[in-house]
Order: structure tokens, then sequence, then C-alpha cells
């Protein structure tokens, strides 16, 4: 299966994906996080490409079976990163982001067409647990997103 991850960090989504068999392409904004996504993919003992870029700059490709990630929220950027990151994925392709929890009770139109274009496509909006990436060093409540293609 082939899958991105538009925004890599530090590897904590695409190691697991590379473990389980997958062929990952990576995106990361800032290239210190990316040296040290790379470190630990290569200390997992896999192999992914990684590009340092802006993935808000990146011409999709409609060639990935899964997009996979955990996208900024600032600004409702979170929303801007999963549009694009649909455009990556091949007919019966699945996309599945973190979003801040805005994204479920947000009134303006940005927030109100994510919700309708989740619906239209038969995706689903799963709220986590208060505080589930605490260990993270974030409280930003949150949720699982997932669109299908």
């Amino acid at each position: 299966m082939l899958a991105l991850e538009p925004s890599v960090g530090t590897g904590s989504i695409a190691i697991p994906l590379l473990k389980i068999g997958c062929v990952v392409d990576c995106v990361e904004l800032q290239e210190k996080n990316a040296r040290e996504a790379a470190q630990k993919i290569t200390a997992a003992g896999c192999r992914a490409v990684i590009e340092v870029a802006d993935f808000l700059s990146i011409p999709p490709e409609q060639c990935y079976d899964r997009v996979i990630m955990n996208p900024p929220f600032a600004r409702q950027a979170d929303i801007h990163h999963v549009n694009h990151a649909l455009k990556f994925l091949k007919p019966g392709g699945l996309l599945v982001s973190v979003m801040s929890s805005g994204v479920t009770f947000r009134s303006n139109r940005l927030t109100t067409e994510f919700r309708s274009m989740i619906d239209e496509r038969g995706g689903e909006i799963i709220p986590l647990p208060e505080g589930s990436f605490k260990e993270s060093g974030t409280g930003v409540n949150t949720v699982i997103v997932k669109i299908p293609a």
C-alpha cells in the first residue's frame, strides 16, 4: 500500500505504517523535524522518502491508497491541509487525520462546507477523549476524521 504522510513531524505516524509494510512518502515543513524523522525511521530499520517542503505548495497526484496525517491546527490549517491531501488519493483511497475538535462545532463557512463534504463522501468524525495528546505536549481536544476518496 502506498501512503502519504504530509506532516511527518518526527515520524510518529510514518514509522508504524512502515513497520506494517506500507511504502510511505513523507513531507515536512521544518528541516529539523525532517532530519529527526529520518533518523528515527532509519533506527527503526525502515526507509522512507522525506521531502522538506510546504505541503500546501505541492501539486497533487492521485496515486496514494492512504493519506494518514496530523496536520497543524492553527487558524484552521488542519482543514486546509486535509482538503489539499484529499487530492492525492486515488479512487478507492482513504484519508485518516487527527484534527482539532473545532471541526465539529465551528459555524464559519470553511468548517460547515468541510463537514458537508465529509457527509457527502460518507466519511466520519470520531471524537477522541479529552487530553489524548497530553503526552505530546498539547491539550487541544481532537477528533479522528476518516474521508474516502
